[in-house]
């Protein structure tokens, strides 16, 4: 079998890597992160207390609210846990708990906090409290200091998980609570909430009043909120708001909801819905840009999702290097001039996980995920993407915006690499790893430079210069699947600009060279390839589109 250039090194490198990922995963188990492959993972903790000291306040029915709370949402596709009769103690570590395993789960988790108990607010400070099992008696000012604040549960919530979308349920203002002394200065039930901007709240009464839950059974706001759980392809604030209008409905009482906008949020969907939502969401992602094409030098966005692109200039150059320069090799070669009859557009950048995973989201890409490796998402170049992969990705733009999406030929990239210039590198003929990303211990570049880092993987893709045309890390970072079949030299090759589709075409150029490489490797005339399918941690891909 033929290895293709660089596999060698990243076979050793593969092994390390392994060997090292064996090691975390066998002594960091316990610790890998909740994950769902149906949508984000949403997690929920229900406290039910309800053995009160008989000063205090027998419960009947917390256990039964929680345990209906807990069927709909196992339903619905939560990782539930339950906190039964907690004291002091138990509340904060279940909550620091819970937080640390939202936080765990992403951005993108939804968690749900469910409290049945006794709750009330201090008349003075305006503070709302939930009053732990331990607490014996209502009768002093020691109740403040032996219940738990709601300010610290929302302080837990954002230190761990400020990101992450929370639903936060009171059913805490109970009837049955002995009110004498500290609690009888106390207001009856619980006072709003400040808005916060990633948590709804909901109580199961009216600020400042009490709800009527006595008998065995579950109360009245469980028994409806478990119920509308269960409805699918209604958004959770929609959702609350039915809560809210059958309760007042059914009892009188009137369930009170923060004042927050929240993005729409399913606890239970069906698959159609799913579908449908998706469907609109690829529809609102194509917003073409109005009027003509820019002009040379101006860059724009086709949609919402699209990748950011420049025109560049028509022109001539010469492709490939002398025979003179440092590190040349016969695959440069011959020199021929080039032509671009009129100007075209490309990516400012290489293509990140921002915008792979927004094809993915929106039915493209063959759902392929690739793995960042742990070294974030976003605007990090998208890596472990084969050229098949890439090919799958423009087909995808080119369906959403209706323009003429594709991969650079070989000659484009080449072209965008030097931006005029004829030295190894856009800025010149010596290179740093101050300049580029590559691994800056190795051999240094017999045309000039210096020793420098090796960051060892790859970095976001705005990080250092442009060159004089706008285009960023033409040098490094990540090798760039491009247009073109595999051949060994340049004889033959179009002198018009366009790809090369003929030769090896089991295997593709990729140009550019990357974080694992040394300096040599990021000439702008180095070419290597690889197969259609190779997918590796540092090979990405940068989009061009024929302009209108």
């Amino acid at each position: 079998m033929i290895v293709s250039p660089g596999t060698k090194m990243k076979r050793m490198n593969a092994i390390f890597r392994s060997f090292f990922a064996f090691f975390l995963v066998t002594g960091c188990l316990a610790w890998s992160p909740t994950s769902r492959a149906d949508g984000p993972a949403k997690l929920a903790l229900l406290i039910a207390n309800e053995k009160y000291d008989a000063r205090v306040g027998a419960i009947q029915n917390s256990s039964r609210n929680a345990a209906l709370i807990e069927a709909a949402l196992k339903t619905a596709g939560f990782s539930v846990t339950i906190l039964k009769d907690s004291d002091f103690r138990m509340l904060e570590s279940g909550l620091q708990r819970f937080a640390y395993e939202v936080r765990r789960a992403g951005k993108n988790a939804v968690s749900f906090l469910y409290y049945s108990g006794h709750g009330l607010a201090a008349r003075q400070s305006e503070a709302n409290y939930l009053i732990p099992v331990d607490v014996d008696n209502t009768t002093d000012e020691s109740l403040w200091r032996h219940s738990f604040a709601l300010s610290k549960i929302i302080e837990i919530l954002e230190q761990h998980a400020p990101d992450t979308t929370h639903f936060v349920v009171l059913d805490a203002a109970r009837s049955e609570l002995n009110r004498s002394g500290a609690s009888q200065d106390a207001g009856k039930g619980l006072v709003p909430v400040a808005g916060v901007a990633n948590i709804l709240f909901a109580y199961a009464t009216a600020p400042k009043l009490s709800a009527l839950d006595k008998g065995s059974d579950a109360s009245v706001f469980a028994k409806t909120l478990a119920e509308e759980i269960l409805k699918p392809d209604i958004d959770a604030a929609t959702m609350f708001r039915n809560v809210q209008a059958r309760v007042k409905k059914a009892t009188g009482q009137t369930p009170w909801l923060s004042p927050v906008s929240l993005p729409a949020i399913y606890f239970l969907e069906s698959s159609a819905h799913r579908k449908l939502l998706e469907e609109k969401k690829l529809a609102e992602a194509v917003q073409p840009a109005a009027g003509k094409d820019p002009r040379v030098g101006e860059s724009f966005r086709d949609c919402k999702y699209c990748p950011e692109i420049i025109v560049l200039p028509s022109g001539s150059f010469v492709m490939g290097s002398p025979d003179n320069e440092p590190e040349h090799t016969r695959s440069e070669g011959p020199q021929h001039k080039v032509t671009f009859a009129k100007p075209f557009a490309a990516g400012k950048f290489t293509i990140t996980f921002a915008e792979w995973d927004a094809c993915v989201a929106n039915g493209g890409c063959g759902s392929h995920t690739p793995d960042d490796n742990g070294w974030g998402r976003n605007d990090m170049p998208v890596i472990n993407v084969g050229w098949d992969d890439a090919q799958a990705y423009v087909k995808w733009l080119a369906k959403t915006t209706g323009k003429k999406y594709r991969l650079l030929s070989e000659a484009e990239w080449e072209y965008i690499a030097r931006a005029g210039t004829s030295t190894p590198f856009w800025w010149g003929s010596g290179i740093s790893s101050d300049q580029a990303n590559y691994n800056g211990t190795g051999i240094l570049y017999r045309g000039g430079g210096k020793y420098g880092v090796s960051r060892q993987k790859t970095v976001p893709v705005r990080t250092f210069d442009p060159n004089p045309w706008g285009v960023y890390q033409v040098h490094g970072n990540v090798w760039e699947w491009v247009e073109d079949c595999w051949n060994t030299d340049y004889n033959g090759a179009p002198s018009d600009g366009s790809a090369r589709t003929t030769g090896n075409c089991g295997s593709y150029v990729v140009r550019g060279g990357a974080w694992t490489m040394g300096a040599t490797d990021l000439r702008a005339a180095n070419r290597i390839w690889y197969g259609a399918k190779d997918r590796n941690e540092d090979i990405g891909f940068r989009i061009a589109r024929t302009l209108d």
